[in-house]
């Protein structure tokens, strides 16, 4: 085959065109970090990516449910352990009050008694930002009210709704619970201790310190249920957060150029396409125009 002056030409631009076109890939590389900008540069590597994207945002998801589930959770418990320490110490002055045979004295229980009774439906009204913990799905309704009377009463205006959070694939906690069920029966017997000590009741005062113990243990144990329930959502964010490790690294792996390695093919490319250039114009130094006609 005859080689003419003009296929020699278009030779020396179409390596002069590739070696620019390597080196403006390779300088993107380097400037972006990234082995391609466009799904079209790469579309294997770009359909994985955005798997692993998607799944990462998934899972970011599930961990900032876990994150407020948790502060709900823990706000629930500060309140819950409060109440438990308020039922604790009622139970103790009502059993001191049952030793007591000075009417003054078991008075003087009773308003320690009423004290907390208001400190413990405080605490059943505590919110969690401007929600109220234990109103159900009546959020913005302030749950426990004292009403005076013959005998005192308190009311409830929450429901029993059921609060609930997604923690993973197919995976939901109940974050509240029955809050008039739990609370109820230990402002009642408050409410009953108060008013036996008041009117030197022997056996009412007995009856009532029974109902605290009663009222306590059920306060106690929803307490641990709610740790437990802590416990579980910190295991499952355990297991998202190294998921999403795991994910990243992956995502970086189809995504990420090594810069070192880049560089260097960088300097090289550089270099062959100054060696183009100086090849080109070397040849086309030694033609003239009826050469390029031929």
């Amino acid at each position: 085959m005859r080689v003419t002056h003009r296929m020699i030409i278009n030779n020396a631009i179409r390596s002069m065109s590739e070696s620019l076109e390597k080196l403006s890939e390779l300088q993107k590389q380097a400037s972006s970090g990234k082995k391609f900008t466009q799904c079209s540069d790469n579309p294997r590597a770009s359909r994985s990516a955005l798997a692993l994207r998607s799944s990462l945002n998934t899972n970011q998801t599930y961990l900032e449910s876990i994150h407020s589930a948790e502060e709900w959770l823990t706000a629930s418990q500060n309140a819950l352990n409060e109440i438990n320490d308020l039922a604790m110490k009622a139970l103790n002055k009502a059993l001191s009050g049952v030793s007591e045979t000075n009417s003054e004295a078991r008075s003087a229980v009773a308003r320690e008694i009423d004290t907390f009774l208001h400190e413990a439906i405080e605490a059943a009204n505590t919110r969690y930002v401007d929600d109220y913990l234990f109103s159900g799905f009546q959020v913005n309704t302030k749950p426990f009210e004292l009403v005076s009377g013959t005998p005192d009463t308190v009311t409830y205006a929450g429901d029993t709704g059921s609060l609930q959070r997604q923690i993973g694939p197919d995976q939901r906690m109940t974050l509240n619970f029955d809050a008039d069920q739990v609370f109820r029966p230990f402002f009642e017997a408050l409410i009953s201790a108060r008013d036996a000590l008041q009117a030197d009741d022997t056996t009412a005062i007995q009856a009532a310190v029974a109902d605290l113990q009663t009222a306590q243990e059920t306060i106690n144990d929803q307490e641990a249920d709610t740790g437990m329930l802590i416990n579980r959502l910190e295991e499952s964010s355990t297991f998202l957060e190294e998921t999403q490790s795991a994910l990243e690294k992956l995502l970086s792996r189809e995504e990420d150029v090594d810069l070192v390695e880049v560089i260097s093919q960088l300097r090289h490319q550089e270099t062959v396409y100054q060696t183009t250039l100086e090849v080109g114009h070397r040849t086309m130094a030694t033609m003239n125009l009826f050469d390029l006609m031929k």
